[in-house]
């Protein structure tokens, strides 16, 4: 699973480093957001290249 993907491995470092449990729900639903956006982006991509 390490190295699945580099939101997962930074959310697991920074899970780790944060003792309030409030911050680290915010940096992970953070970091949920992104890992989103970024899968849309890249399945927007590939569907892209698959209609040429």
């Amino acid at each position: 699973m390490k190295g699945l993907c580099p939101y997962i491995d930074y959310l697991a470092k920074t899970m780790n480093s944060i003792p309030d449990s409030k911050e680290a729900l915010e940096v992970a639903e953070e970091s949920y957001r992104i890992a989103k956006v970024k899968t849309r982006r890249l399945e927007e991509k590939s569907s892209d290249r698959e209609e040429r």
